[in-house]
């Protein structure tokens, strides 16, 4: 999907959300499994993949369209996640739109539930102040 550029960075997230839509409609999904898959692959760059700078540098937005995904299922309690993945994701998060404005993707910017819960946890998460306070 790397060699796809923008398109293969929008394809990704895409692929998460469908997966996110297709759980509850399958008892036999392991969504747990699949949650943290994606975290380790996604987010914490499990497979030294430079992920993170490719997200950065072909499509910014979609990458934060992946984390909030994700923030939104640690919300739900879909995916339970350490203290520390839950820092790295809310600091995803949180630096992406810093960086990048936020995305019209209705889970990242329109949506206040998962807007007020990470204007809760994301200082107590250790999210630096500075960072945060560019977010708001």
């Amino acid at each position: 999907m790397q060699e796809s550029g923008d398109g293969g960075a929008w394809q990704v997230s895409k692929e998460i959300e469908h997966l996110y839509g297709f759980h509850p409609t399958a008892p036999e999904f392991d969504g747990e499994q699949v949650w943290r898959q994606a975290y380790d692959v996604y987010i914490a760059d499990r497979h030294k993949l430079g992920i993170n700078r490719f997200f950065a540098e072909q499509n910014p937005h979609a990458g934060q369209m992946l984390a909030a995904r994700l923030l939104e299922l640690v919300r739900h309690g879909v995916y339970r996640c350490s203290a520390e993945e839950r820092k790295q994701l809310l600091a995803a998060s949180v630096q992406s739109v810093v960086r990048h404005g936020v995305s019209c993707y209705a889970n990242a910017c329109d949506n206040r539930r998962l807007t007020a819960h990470i204007r809760r946890e994301a200082l107590a998460a250790g999210v630096s102040s500075q960072a945060f306070r560019a977010w708001q």
